[in-house]
């Protein structure tokens, strides 16, 4: 990974960032406990029942500095299935955003709460995959590839 690679990433979420406030957005709107909870959170455990917080670690330490081939392709697995595993716990939540959404129709007043937990937890899983697991599966596989 390139020793400043914090730099272009920062500026690519606050681009992000920007063109939410640009559209009139307000970040507020974006952030939501329950979304964050089956996304990264589900995630999260479902890792942990595969990996230990050392080896999740590791496979961070791996793509930032100078590992092993062995410690790379670990490391690859492990942000592979942390891709798979978040866009699975955003699907979940969308899912169980649309299925309220659905109990709720007699009442439209409550279907926007719904439809936000849908979208927002596959947004997180969008921002997480996109700033996260794609840069440093990028990077170990770049290394790997030299």
């Amino acid at each position: 990974m390139k020793k400043f690679f914090i730099i272009p990433l920062l500026a690519s979420m606050a681009l992000t960032a920007g063109v939410i406030a640009l559209e009139g957005g307000s970040l507020m709107s974006y952030l939501g406990i329950s979304a964050a909870l089956l996304t990264c959170g589900v995630s999260f455990l479902v890792l942990l029942t595969q990996y230990t917080p050392g080896e999740m670690g590791s496979a961070f330490a791996a793509a930032t500095g100078n590992a092993a081939v062995s410690d790379m392709k670990k490391a690859l697995v492990f942000f592979e299935t942390m891709q798979r595993t978040v866009i699975a716990a955003g699907i979940l939540g969308t899912m169980i955003g649309f299925i309220y959404v659905l109990s709720k129709l007699s009442d439209i007043s409550k279907t926007g709460v719904g439809i936000a937990l849908s979208l927002i937890t596959l947004l997180y899983a969008v921002v997480i995959v996109t700033f996260i697991t794609v840069p440093f599966i990028g990077a170990i596989r770049k290394k790997l590839a030299a």
